[in-house]
């Protein structure tokens, strides 16, 4: 989780990491308790796999800052087999993307405090599944010690309700902010400096927020570069989200890694690449057993390995592969 793990990049910390019971959400899900036992165990160690790519899970970036001290091997339902490599000291479990909005008391009607953006309001039966008072339940029951929230599509860039949380809590949470490409380069700049200050420390492009008129370069334009080099020179991770595929969005992401090889970059959720055939029915997990991965979009996901040693794949929404 960018800003709670030294290393390479804030959250991308070295060496062997350990498991840890998972309390991870995906765009626009609720909240959940992660269960006990062997089910809960998410197994996280940063490591380097799919051909050279690091692969980094939502549930699980540990650092070893040392605020707090936990033993992975004497905690219940954590899986003896695991192959925990070197001994582990002052481990903080950290999961690396929640999401948190306001609930609808604090977001809609007259003066609302922290109103949803427009035709933005959460999917009907979770509008109010996501409050940081329930995520603070939800990680105390998972053994969790801190969350990175990333910036949820329903504040869009109003990022003050996210900020008043990261302020309420900073011992527990940092921010993934959301870049704004309707600003132009020094504007959009300028906002991330400010975020910064404000306890986020990483930023999300969404490619599907790029104006129209600059389709054509997509990320890769004047302000979509300006943010990706100013990003690596403050330390903060770019993660992309491209939710309706990879192959669309490589020549604006490979632009982007070759021109400032020193930003940290991450896909979010396996880059969004789909196992076709996949099977239709039982869990994620079973599913993922049958899955081909010799397919063109994982090709494509691997041949990055090898030449962008900054890019890191996030493990995670399976249920979206």
């Amino acid at each position: 989780a960018p800003g709670l793990a030294p290393g390479l990049a804030p959250g991308l910390a070295p060496g062997p990491l350990p498991a840890t019971r998972a309390c991870a959400q995906d765009d626009n899900t609720t909240p959940r308790r992660a269960p006990r036992g062997a089910e809960a165990v998410s197994t996280t160690r940063r490591r380097t796999l799919l051909g050279g790519l690091t692969v980094m899970t939502a549930a699980g970036t540990a650092a070893a800052t040392g605020l707090s001290s936990v033993d992975p091997k004497s905690a219940s339902g954590f899986n003896e087999e695991f192959d925990w490599g070197e001994p582990i000291e002052a481990l903080r479990m950290i999961d690396s993307h929640v999401h948190v909005w306001a609930d609808t008391a604090r977001a809609t009607g007259k003066g609302a405090e922290f109103p949803w953006a427009e035709g933005q309001a959460p999917p009907e039966g979770i509008e109010d599944a996501a409050r940081p008072e329930d995520l603070l339940e939800a990680m105390e029951a998972a053994s969790v010690q801190g969350a990175l929230i990333v910036q949820p599509i329903n504040h869009k860039y109003d990022h003050s309700f996210v900020a008043s949380v990261i302020k309420a809590h900073p011992d527990k949470f940092k921010g993934m902010c959301l870049a704004n490409p309707t600003l132009d380069a020094s504007a959009a700049v300028k906002e991330l400096k400010k975020l910064l200050k404000q306890g986020f420390v990483g930023v999300r492009f969404n490619p599907y927020l790029w104006p129209a008129e600059t389709s054509a370069e997509g990320m890769n334009d004047a302000t979509g570069r300006a943010l990706y080099e100013c990003a690596g020179k403050l330390n903060m991770p770019v993660g992309f989200m491209c939710f309706n595929g990879l192959s669309a969005q490589l020549p604006a992401i490979e632009s982007l890694m070759t021109s400032f090889p020193a930003t940290q970059a991450i896909l979010d959720h396996f880059g969004f690449v789909k196992c076709k055939s996949r099977a239709t029915t039982g869990s994620s997990s079973e599913e993922m057993r049958g899955a081909n991965l010799s397919e063109p979009e994982w090709d494509e996901l691997l041949a990055l390995a090898p030449k962008y040693p900054m890019l890191h794949v996030k493990a995670s929404a399976v249920f979206r592969v």
